[in-house]
């Protein structure tokens, strides 16, 4: 339905044109930069990167990933993912008896 307007990619360039020279002003360092040939911002690290769970840091040295790579990862959940389903699901129950004694008075 094309709501968005943009791709991942234009917004991610409206969302770098602001943000990085802002953080350049303010004197911080910024691992990427403006490439006046192709006129857009340009990552200085590779992309997609490995991430160490275990030291809980980004690996740049090894290179560029394979997006399998990432989404194995992330389907993989991680450490916190039960705590925060069973979270969610006690809040869904503790609302839905809320709602259930509220529809009783």
């Amino acid at each position: 339905y094309k709501l968005k307007g943009l791709s991942n990619d234009e917004l991610r360039q409206v969302w770098m044109s602001s943000t990085v020279p802002l953080c350049e002003e303010l004197g911080l360092n910024v691992p990427a930069h403006f490439n006046s040939e192709t006129e857009e911002y340009v990552l200085d690290y590779p992309f997609p990167c490995e991430y160490d769970a275990a030291d809980k840091h980004w690996v740049f040295e090894d290179g560029e990933t394979t997006w399998d790579a990432v989404f194995k990862r992330w389907k993989g959940r991680g450490p916190m993912n039960e705590i925060y389903v069973e979270s969610i699901q006690r809040s869904r129950r503790d609302v839905g008896g809320w709602l259930a004694g509220k529809r009783q008075a």
